[in-house]
């Protein structure tokens, strides 16, 4: 499984966005002089000499002519992560807390968190082992063929095609009357939304992640839905 994807049905951070973070986190401080004189002294080198201050002026600014080797050391590379954070979440550095800036900052890593959170809704046990497998691609046997687990001897579904989740939900034709119950009941409670979406993709999405405009309630009904589906059709 992807590690990203695991990470992201957590709603947490990959450990590269967790780095970006603490570094973030102490520019913060050197912006707000809350480091040591000879840490802030290490900054002056790289301070704008411009005079005259406008809300686009970079505070600490990297050599033009700099090797590539240069701008991945420590003090650069923390400048240049800082320099490319969106305008407000700069002004909303000089105007906040630390702990503020944390948390506006960790909406820049996950601008879409995951809603539909298992933890969150009603779902067995059982119910959400199913649909986080699904959602992090260890569902299928074609993946763990990929993993070379000894067991799996083959990455095709039982009708002989290539095996995916979308091959499951949309296109094997073992799965046919399950899948036919699916999206009868699917568009029973959720044709507004089901039938705005035209491709494969986005129709797969809500199915295993719902839609933010969804309440908690029906979010569980769908999920529930879903993960009966896959259990019912397990490889």
């Amino acid at each position: 499984s992807d590690t990203g994807k695991v990470m992201g049905v957590l709603n947490w951070c990959t450990l590269p966005q967790r780095r970006e973070q603490h570094i973030l986190n102490f520019m913060y401080k050197v912006i707000r002089n809350q480091v040591p004189s000879y840490v802030s002294s290490i900054f002056e080198e790289f301070k704008n000499p411009a005079t005259r201050r406008t809300s686009n002026t970079e505070v600490y600014q990297i050599p033009i002519r700099s090797t590539a080797q240069f701008i991945k050391s420590p003090i650069p590379n923390a400048i240049s992560l800082w320099n490319k954070l969106p305008k407000p979440l700069l002004e909303y550095a000089l105007k906040f807390s630390l702990p503020s800036f944390k948390k506006e900052s960790n909406k820049h890593f996950l601008p879409k968190r995951i809603i539909s959170s298992t933890s969150l809704i009603n779902l067995t046990r059982s119910q959400e082992i199913t649909l986080n497998r699904a959602r992090v691609d260890l569902f299928l046997k074609a993946r763990l063929f990929a993993h070379q687990f000894t067991f799996i001897d083959s990455a095709h579904c039982s009708c002989g095609k290539p095996e995916t989740l979308k091959h499951l939900f949309f296109k094997c034709p073992l799965c046919q009357i399950n899948r036919h119950a699916l999206m009868e009941e699917v568009n029973n409670n959720f044709y507004n939304k089901i039938s705005q979406l035209t491709n494969m993709d986005d129709k797969l999405n809500f199915l295993l992640y719902g839609d933010e405009a969804l309440s908690l309630a029906e979010l569980s009904k769908l999920l529930i839905i879903v993960s009966n589906f896959l259990h019912d059709n397990k490889t």
